[in-house]
């Protein structure tokens, strides 16, 4: 069974345009680590039109982490920003970049049937 790691990749892979990033260009590197070996995925966003390589090559941004902590920031359990305050997460380069990958994840499916029964009112 894929972990939730490696379906964000596949999915975004496939997913092709995003209109959230279509002013951007740039790549970002995540390096994530499990039981000892290292995993990268080069994301290149090219005014919104995404692909995904296995390739360390160049990058406008480093991200790496442990896939326990990614596998929770992709499925919604735990935000970027957060776990790159909390040290579970180091980014070098263009920290705009990080923002951007905030952008590219999809909000968890609880939160998205939450908000969408919410009244003004709040009940």
């Amino acid at each position: 069974m894929p972990s939730p790691t490696d379906e964000f990749f596949d999915e975004l892979n496939q997913r092709g345009y995003d209109p959230l990033v279509a002013r951007v260009e740039g790549t970002l590197r995540f390096e994530v680590a499990h039981r000892g070996t290292t995993d990268v995925h080069n994301v290149t966003v090219d005014r919104g039109h995404l692909s995904v390589a296995p390739s360390g090559g160049r990058a406008d941004c480093v991200i790496r982490v442990d896939r326990s902590v990614f596998d929770s920031i992709v499925s919604g359990r735990s935000n970027a920003m957060a776990a790159l305050l909390r040290g579970a997460l180091s980014a070098e380069g263009n920290p705009e970049m990080l923002v951007i990958f905030q952008r590219l994840l999809s909000p968890a499916p609880s939160r998205v049937r939450d908000e969408a029964v919410t009244t003004v009112a709040g009940w």
